[in-house]
């Protein structure tokens, strides 16, 4: 099998998929146009096109997101061509019936060979059915809790946890969406968010254990002072698609307290330094400032200098 592949001249890598294909497993799986372009990040005319054929080249990233979203390896949606072979028929002077593995009309077929073909299609019947079996029978439940500070100044790096929780071991695909209020600015998401705009995170992953984490840090960069309200959702897929409100904080408000600073009183206890432990840390590569948080708690305090636009912490 020949798998087609593109590069562009910017080194952009290209796949060509195959848009009946992709089209086919949709409707098995009673997927809709709209659920593969939120998966892939794409418009649903654009995956209409996919499937009539009318874009067959796509970026790589894209194929791969697309091929997650179908629940199938990107190798199945590839656009194939068949290396035919060089025939090589009956010498002259040779009868086709001479020919190896050429049975003549009306001569039944070996015993032997039957009975091969019907023990191969028994196991292959009963290994179906106990997939099928096993794996509508495990019960698969989703919560997504949101772990928010309630304040920071404005201007201030803030973290944003979002925590999933699963139950079973199967790699289902999972969506993690995050909507953002107007006055909040993305600053940075781990792990790398599958697609970002102005306003929603996406993370398009394989569910890893029972237990997942996503985080991202943001600031406030509004001209008001009231709380703003952040919202979300996590979708899974395991034979019908799962979906759930994301729970916990959801409110902050600009004020000039350390976002660790939980009764604002300007210093920082043992019960605000180990809810920050709990909360935010634990996700590799996610930096909350874990060492300024530290200064502060052995500090006597700490006071936010406006005009700087920063933390001053007190001996």
């Amino acid at each position: 099998m020949v798998i087609k592949q593109e590069e562009y001249s910017s080194g952009t890598a290209m796949i060509r998929i195959d848009g009946a294909e992709v089209r086919r497993l949709r409707e098995s799986k009673g997927l809709t146009q709209l659920y593969l372009a939120t998966a892939v990040g794409v418009t649903t005319d654009t995956v209409s096109r996919w499937e009539n054929g009318r874009y067959p080249s796509v970026k790589k990233e894209n194929g791969l997101k697309l091929a997650m979203a179908l629940e199938v390896d990107l190798d199945d949606i590839l656009e194939r061509e068949k290396e035919i072979p060089e025939e090589s028929g009956p010498q002259e002077g040779a009868s086709l019936a001479d020919s190896p593995g050429v049975v003549s009309v009306g001569e039944p077929a070996p015993r032997s060979h039957l009975k091969i073909y019907l023990l191969a299609l028994l196991v292959f019947a009963g290994g179906l059915l106990s997939w099928f079996l096993l794996s509508s029978r495990e019960p698969v439940n989703l919560r997504s809790v949101r772990h928010l500070p309630a304040h920071s100044p404005p201007g201030q790096p803030f973290p944003v946890l979002v925590e999933i929780i699963t139950s079973g071991n199967a790699p289902v695909p999972l969506l993690v969406k995050e909507q953002l209020p107007p006055e909040i600015t993305l600053l940075a998401s781990v792990p790398t968010a599958a697609s970002t705009e102005i306003d929603t995170i996406k993370w398009l992953q394989k569910r890893v254990g029972e237990h997942q984490r996503f985080g991202y840090l943001a600031k406030f960069t509004g001209n008001t002072s009231t709380a703003v309200e952040f919202t979300g959702n996590a979708s899974l897929r395991k034979g019908k698609k799962l979906s759930v409100v994301t729970e916990g904080q959801r409110k902050f408000s600009p004020a000039p307290y350390h976002f660790a600073d939980l009764n604002r009183d300007y210093r920082l206890d043992d019960d605000e330094i180990l809810t920050v432990y709990d909360e935010f840390t634990g996700l590799a590569g996610f930096e909350i400032g874990i060492d300024e948080i530290e200064e502060i708690w052995m500090g006597s305090g700490y006071r936010w200098n406006e005009a700087q636009g920063q933390f001053e912490i007190l001996p």
